[in-house]
C-alpha cells in the first residue's frame, strides 16, 4: 500500500488479530477470547469499519459456564485509536515501553477505558497502531478508577523489562494481582506483527 496509510500494514479486509487470556475469579479459572478484525474499508472517506467480537467462561463443577459475550462493530478514522465498545469511556492516555510476549520490547500507547464498574487497557503499539494486548480488570463498588490509574501507572514504573502478565503477578495492587485478565495476541494475519508473534523456524 503507498500513500499516506503506508505506515498502517493491517489496512485490508480480512486484517484480523485473535487475543486470548485466563485468570482465577472468586477461585474459578476463567479465561477469554477476542478476535479484532478490518471489515471494511473507505479510502474516500478515510475511515475503516473495524469489528470485535468477545466471550468469556468460568469452570464450574457443572462444566463451563458463559459469563458473556459481545459482537461490536463501527466504522472509525483511519489512524484514531479507538476502542468499538458501546459504553466505554475514555479516562486516559499515556506512552510507556512494555515487554511483550513473543514481541520483545515495544512502544506503546496506552489507553484506559471504563465501563461500569469495569476497567479496560489497551497496549496500541506505537509502529503498528494495532492493539498488542488488552487488560481486563474487574473492580469493586469500594474501588474507584482512579485507584486502578494510580496502580497501572505505578506498574509502568516498576515493570523493570519484565514481561506485562508477570509484572500483574508481582503488583502490590490487590485489584490488579487478584483481579485482572491480559489478554495477548495470539494470531494474526497482519504483515509485520505476523512475523514478530510466529517467527519462522
Amino acid at each position: 500500500m503507498s500513500g499516506e496509510y503506508a505506515q498502517y500494514p493491517w489496512l485490508f479486509k480480512g486484517a484480523y488479530a485473535t487475543y486470548y487470556g485466563t485468570t482465577k475469579l472468586a477461585r474459578r479459572l476463567c479465561e477469554a477470547n477476542l478476535r479484532v478484525e478490518v471489515e471494511d474499508l473507505d479510502f474516500q472517506n478515510g475511515r475503516v469499519k473495524i469489528s470485535g467480537h468477545s466471550n468469556m467462561f468460568c469452570k464450574t463443577l457443572f462444566g463451563a459456564k458463559k459469563l458473556g459475550e459481545k459482537k461490536v462493530a463501527d466504522w472509525i478514522k483511519i489512524g484514531e485509536r479507538v476502542v468499538i465498545a458501546d459504553k466505554a469511556i475514555l479516562e486516559g492516555e499515556y506512552e510507556g515501553v512494555v515487554r511483550v510476549e513473543g514481541l520483545g520490547v515495544r512502544k506503546c500507547i496506552i489507553q484506559q477505558y471504563s465501563e461500569g464498574l469495569n476497567t479496560s487497557v489497551v497496549f496500541w503499539d506505537k509502529e503498528f497502531n494495532w492493539p498488542l494486548k488488552y487488560l481486563l480488570i474487574f473492580r469493586v463498588k469500594k474501588e474507584s478508577s482512579d485507584e486502578v490509574t494510580d496502580a497501572l501507572k505505578d506498574l509502568l514504573k516498576t515493570m523493570m523489562g519484565l514481561p506485562l502478565g508477570d509484572s500483574l503477578k508481582k503488583s502490590k495492587s490487590v485489584v490488579l494481582k487478584e483481579r485482572s485478565l491480559l489478554l495477548s495476541m495470539r494470531e494474526t494475519n497482519i504483515p509485520g506483527l505476523k512475523e514478530l508473534i510466529s517467527p519462522p523456524s
